[in-house]
């Protein structure tokens, strides 16, 4: 398969997905898989496909191969787009699965960061590794609602 190949047959495993012809986009990203099963896009795919239909379990799965694959390409910083998608990927597949470790809050932020949300001016994001924080904003990335089911959190 060649990489036009590949790409053309990942946007119509997407687009199915999108359509909500869910058998027929695993059967197109199986498909793919099959003959190039280095890629961690297509794994991505999948796991969103698998999510969409509710078997969170081989979600999980994929968007941990998705993330493995990726991380054997270089560092974050040289596909941070790529890497922020499969890192919130798992990150939701991992809470989805009730594992609620730092590792799972690491990758939500990381996939977040920046993207749909960004901290205020002159402010950073929290980590959870700075030594002593003298202050801390919670900004909402949500509406009302959100904001009132996590205030009983803090």
């Amino acid at each position: 398969m060649t990489d036009t190949q590949y790409l053309n047959r990942l946007e119509i495993a997407v687009s199915l997905r999108r359509e909500g012809m869910y058998a027929l986009a695993l059967q197109v990203a199986s498909g793919i898989r099959a003959e190039r099963p280095e890629e961690y896009a297509v794994y991505h795919a999948l796991g969103q496909t698998y999510t969409e239909i509710g078997e969170f379990d081989k979600a999980l799965k994929a968007h941990e191969e998705a993330y493995r694959l990726l991380q054997h390409l270089g560092s974050p910083t040289n596909r941070t787009k790529e890497w922020q998608i499969c890192a919130l990927g798992l990150a939701q597949a991992r809470l989805r699965a009730g594992k609620f470790d730092g590792s799972t809050w690491s990758l939500w932020e990381a996939g977040r960061c920046g993207i749909s949300w960004s901290p205020f001016s002159g402010s950073k994001f929290y980590t959870g590794m700075e030594e002593s924080v003298d202050s801390l904003l919670v900004q909402s990335e949500g509406g009302y609602g959100d904001t009132f089911m996590f205030m009983r959190w803090l």
